[in-house]
């Protein structure tokens, strides 16, 4: 069995001004900065930490660091943790990437399971790299308990597959908040999660945004 930390990248300076980041690498906003070491500060003060992995956007990076840095770890990058590539939908803020796209944003709306932005990814496709990620995080981790930060997009991606649902059914898991703690358990097949969403740490600095 390995337990998973899941933690999702605190607010970051594109989610504060309401823009699509895609894979763009956007670092955190000085309150993502602050959710990042309260999220820090539960998960040492809950479990015992192995190993910390990340995306290697910064946005996740710095989210995660406050916890190997404690622990003397070394942080490890993984691109295949990254969000889901939003193409050309990326550095645009809201309304003008729905008035440029409006037949994606209508299936973005519609069903994610058919969506891919344009010049970008799938969830189908975020969801096969994140999950062969998990897999082969949790063989070489047996017994151990590991921190794993990411992005709305894709840890919705991980949760859907985890619980067994394809692309077509992840509207049946809702979008994390920025910065909070979900721990799961897999062991082989089995997958069971002891907390899911958590921000009452986070107290007056909790936010939650689209990718």
């Amino acid at each position: 069995m390995t337990r998973f930390i899941i933690l999702r990248h605190g607010l970051s300076e594109y989610n504060k001004a309401r823009r699509f980041q895609g894979h763009l690498d956007i670092p955190l906003h000085a309150i993502g900065l602050e959710q990042a070491e309260a999220s820090a500060k539960y998960v040492l003060e809950h479990y015992k930490v192995d190993r910390v992995y990340s995306s290697d956007l910064s946005r996740a990076a710095q989210t995660a660091r406050p916890i190997a840095d404690a622990l003397g770890l070394p942080l490890e990058l993984d691109a295949r943790l990254r969000e889901i590539d939003m193409g050309l939908w990326q550095g645009l803020g809201f309304e003008e990437a729905i008035a440029r796209f409006p037949e994606t944003e209508r299936i973005r709306k519609e069903c994610l399971g058919k969506l891919r932005y344009d010049g970008g990814e799938s969830y189908g496709d975020v969801m096969a790299r994140a999950r062969a990620c998990a897999d082969e995080i949790a063989a070489q981790n047996e017994g151990k308990t590991v921190v794993l930060a990411s992005h709305g997009g894709t840890i919705r991606a991980l949760f859907s597959s985890w619980l067994g649902y394809g692309p077509m059914e992840m509207t049946r898991v809702p979008i994390v908040p920025n910065a909070s703690v979900s721990v799961v358990c897999v062991d082989s097949d089995r997958i069971t999660f002891e907390l899911r969403d958590y921000v009452d740490h986070l107290e007056q600095v909790t936010t939650t945004d689209i990718e």
